[in-house]
């Protein structure tokens, strides 16, 4: 009876700390995907915590065990049409999970809980569920956090090329990374890109629009804005396509011929 509570209790932490992970992992990619997707996923992570129960497993094999499991989880959590955007997630997955459990064993460490289980390169304190999901959750606010300033980090007044995608139809022109756009649409929430109206004319006029508020310093007025399919940013190196933004039509002129966008760079990664 003890496995059995002792399972339950590992399959449970893990399938938390796993949901809250890909969650992390889609904040990164700025992607989005169904709940039902995320709670495979995780269970996929619940299952593979079932692993640490196996004795005398080499690091060499472990690490094989857990690059497996952390591809069928990703997989699972949201769906990739080509392989490069699907290893970028794996690693980003990774990622998130070396940004989360450096800050639970930080936190552990502050408090310098007694008990420490080393099994398959794994690390289990010996504590309570119930301890460990509230450091899982504290841990997970934190690496928002850390998120958040990465994100930021992206250099602000910088030129990236851009294209808008329509009903099949594409328009390019030139973006400035500005922290001063802060729109965002009232119902979604989703970030606002400004276009001057002249370059979207041919792709903008027969579709629904929105009505997004604009304050500033002088003056308070409304953009017409439309949701696109998506919108393909590109730094030279890197690129980031865009579905959760709306594009507001400015009918002045952004800068002549420099750029004809504002984008703000907290929702870029790249």
């Amino acid at each position: 009876m003890q496995t059995v509570i002792y399972a339950d209790v590992l399959f449970t932490v893990n399938f938390f700390i796993t949901f809250l992970l890909l969650s992390i992992t889609m904040k990164l990619m700025k992607k989005s995907t169904k709940l039902y997707r995320l709670l495979i996923g995780s269970g996929i992570g619940g299952l593979s915590s079932f692993f640490v129960l196996a004795d005398n497993v080499s690091p060499f094999v472990s690490g094989g065990v857990k690059l497996l499991f952390a591809c069928f989880i990703v997989f699972s959590a949201c769906s990739f049409n080509r392989v490069l955007p699907f290893l970028k997630a794996v690693g980003i997955f990774f990622f998130s999970n070396m940004i989360f459990l450096g800050i639970i064993i930080a936190l552990w460490l502050l408090f310098k809980p007694k008990g420490v289980v080393i099994n398959n390169a794994n690390v289990y304190f010996d504590v309570s569920a119930g301890m460990l999901l509230a450091s899982a959750l504290v841990a997970y606010i934190i690496t928002l956090a850390v998120v958040r300033i990465i994100n930021k980090t992206t250099s602000s007044k910088a030129i990236y090329s851009m294209q808008i995608v329509v009903n099949n139809q594409s328009v390019k022109l030139y973006a400035l990374a500005d922290t001063g756009n802060k729109l965002r649409e009232p119902f979604s929430n989703y970030p606002v890109i400004v276009v001057n109206s002249e370059k979207l004319k041919k792709i903008s006029e027969n579709l629904p629009k929105r009505i997004i508020p604009c304050n500033t310093v002088s003056q308070s007025s409304c953009l017409s804005a439309f949701k696109p399919d998506c919108v393909i940013v590109s730094s030279g190196k890197n690129t980031v396509n865009l579905t959760q933004v709306y594009v507001a039509l400015s009918e002045n002129s952004l800068s002549g011929d420099e750029f004809s966008a504002v984008i703000n760079p907290e929702i870029l990664n790249i």
